[in-house]
């Protein structure tokens, strides 16, 4: 499919990204197949977030590339609608953390996560 071919190598590229987009919204009959090619490969959880409701939190001025997300109020389970939509077509998810330690949470006791 012509989807396949708009989105070069790397994966997060801008005007790739952006030609999907746009052919997305122009028909339903290249929504699916541009949608599905636009969100196949994932660096970040960053436009997973972007999809979730903007009542949810407050993201506060900070300096550089940094970014400090403030959750303002608990998740309802409506607030997945959309991030799962999209969150269906992702095929390869590729994350790298820059820590300064070798462990995330070192001293850790207990990870709820409830549902």
């Amino acid at each position: 499919m012509v989807c396949s071919h708009i989105l070069p190598d790397e994966p997060q590229s801008d005007s790739g990204a952006r030609d999907l987009a746009a052919l997305a919204r122009t028909s339903r009959a290249l929504q699916e197949p541009a949608l599905n090619a636009l969100w196949r490969s994932q660096e970040t959880f960053a436009h997973i977030l972007r999809c979730m409701p903007s009542d949810l939190w407050n993201i506060p001025v900070v300096s550089g590339a940094v970014y400090h997300l403030e959750v303002v109020r608990p998740l309802a389970l409506s607030d997945w609608e959309r991030p799962l939509f999209y969150m269906n077509r992702v095929r390869i998810l590729t994350l790298s953390l820059c820590l300064p330690k070798e462990h995330f949470f070192p001293h850790i006791n207990s990870l709820v996560w409830k549902n």
